[in-house]
């Protein structure tokens, strides 16, 4: 029998890509898809234990329970052994599963088939192999639609004016923001300083705001009493008393929004 390899390859990458996704979405992970498809390539990788035959030492239970663990670990990133183990178990289970369903399709078409014999090819392969790759899509491309209808209902469109100049920004509703400036307590609006590239900052007190993030780095951002900052909420212009503070770095990588409002400030 002709076993084309990059067949081979490409087809246990699509199964151990879905069996990864459908496994995170059991444990409610949040997995990268780059992770998940550098875990498949690790998976996909040992079926050269089989066609191989220097290899087929490897091919033992022993080495196929590493390679797993290899593969949940990559995707989960997660130290947590529980987390380890409760991922491991679903991903062994849908995979003998699926096994199992692909061996009674074959056993259909082939009722002479022996039970040690290895499938390369049959009838439903393809069938099952776009299904997998259509839920795989149509998985990933609810979840981005989801997460951006999520994402817009945080962002306001939002009024600074600074010198009589009106600048509108679309500031997103950052719950990690609790930013205040000391001398005054004001909460702080953090903003993409491109937008005020022509601000003189001379002729304005300039605040010095602390900040500090997850890793221990600790800095300060620069910032001005604005003249007024109107949020629109639901079609209604609140004006807040905020503390306008500047990013160098751009606040969104996708340009989804040029702000950050801080915590509480929309209630």
């Amino acid at each position: 029998m002709v076993v084309y390899l990059d067949m081979l390859l490409l087809e246990n990458f699509l199964v151990n890509l879905f069996l990864l996704t459908i496994t995170m979405q059991t444990i409610k992970k949040k997995v990268p898809t780059g992770r998940l498809m550098l875990s498949s390539i690790i998976g996909t990788s040992y079926v050269l234990t089989i066609v191989i035959p220097k290899l087929q030492l490897f091919a033992t239970t022993p080495f196929k329970i590493v390679v797993a663990v290899i593969m949940i670990l990559i995707a989960i990133k997660d130290k947590s052994v529980i987390e380890i183990l409760k991922a491991m178990g679903i991903f062994v289970l849908y995979s003998i599963l699926l096994a199992g369903m692909a061996f009674y399709l074959a056993i259909k078409d082939n009722p002479s088939l022996l039970p040690s014999a290895m499938i390369y090819n049959f009838s439903y392969k393809n069938l099952i192999l776009s299904l997998m790759i259509t839920y795989i899509l149509v998985y990933k491309l609810i979840v981005y639609v989801k997460e951006r209808r999520i994402l817009t209902s945080y962002v306001y469109n939002t009024e600074i004016c600074i010198d009589n100049v009106k600048t509108i920004i679309k500031a997103f509703l950052d719950t990690g923001n609790e930013l205040r400036e000391p001398a005054t307590n004001l909460p702080v609006i953090i903003v993409e300083k491109e937008l005020f590239k022509d601000l003189n900052l001379k002729t304005h007190d300039i605040y010095n705001i602390p900040y500090s993030v997850v890793n221990g780095y600790n800095g300060k951002l620069i910032g001005i009493r604005p003249d007024s900052v109107k949020i629109n909420i639901n079609g209604d212009m609140r004006e807040k008393n905020l503390i306008l503070a500047f990013s160098d770095k751009k606040l969104s990588k996708h340009s989804d929004y040029n702000g950050l409002l801080p915590r509480g400030i929309i209630e």
